[in-house]
């Protein structure tokens, strides 16, 4: 099979660097906020880490880019790995942070044991990808909340929160 992704996009671009599409039902019951129907999936033994899209590498990644927090706590009871990195915006804990701004999520995926400083994605970690997105209400909350779990200032695409800043909402560094 042909890839139908370019060569030259950037490799977060595709899964796996593969360039195939999603494969995953449990990704696909996921991104249409049908709890039902992925529980069923799952006890029917799909794999909750099944392939996604270039843009949310698997259901967790989705659902918490959503702001979804019933569908996260679903996947994350169900075993989904909290640092399966790959896609647009690089892991889930990245979604929440730069997505919904949805404090409470990244605080699910933090106790699940969520990388604070895994890289990947455009904005190059979740901190990042917090400072950079602005426009949220709870931004400077979920950025205290993972300066306060060993989120790394120096790391990522920005070099450190103000540069992000910067590109985003300067009122969401705290």
């Amino acid at each position: 099979m042909t890839s139908p992704v370019p060569p030259d996009y950037p490799p977060w671009f595709i899964n796996e660097g593969e360039g195939t599409p999603p494969d995953s039902a449990v990704f696909y019951a996921t991104l249409l906020r049908l709890p039902l129907v992925v529980a069923s999936l799952l006890r029917s033994g799909e794999d909750v880490d099944g392939r996604g899209s270039w843009r949310f590498r698997n259901a967790l990644q989705a659902a918490s880019g959503h702001g979804n927090k019933e569908m996260v706590q679903l996947l994350l009871d169900s075993g989904a790995n909290v640092n399966v990195k790959y896609g647009l915006f690089g892991n889930a804990l990245q979604c929440a942070s730069l997505r919904e701004g949805n404090k409470e999520i990244v605080q699910l995926l933090l106790d699940k044991g969520a990388d604070v400083n895994a890289e990947g994605g455009a904005w190059g970690n979740a901190l990042n990808a917090a400072a950079a997105a602005g426009g949220h209400a709870s931004k400077k909350e979920i950025i205290q909340l993972l300066l306060d779990n060993g989120a790394n200032d120096t790391e990522g695409k920005y070099h450190g929160i103000l540069q992000a800043a910067s590109a985003g909402d300067h009122e969401a560094v705290p």
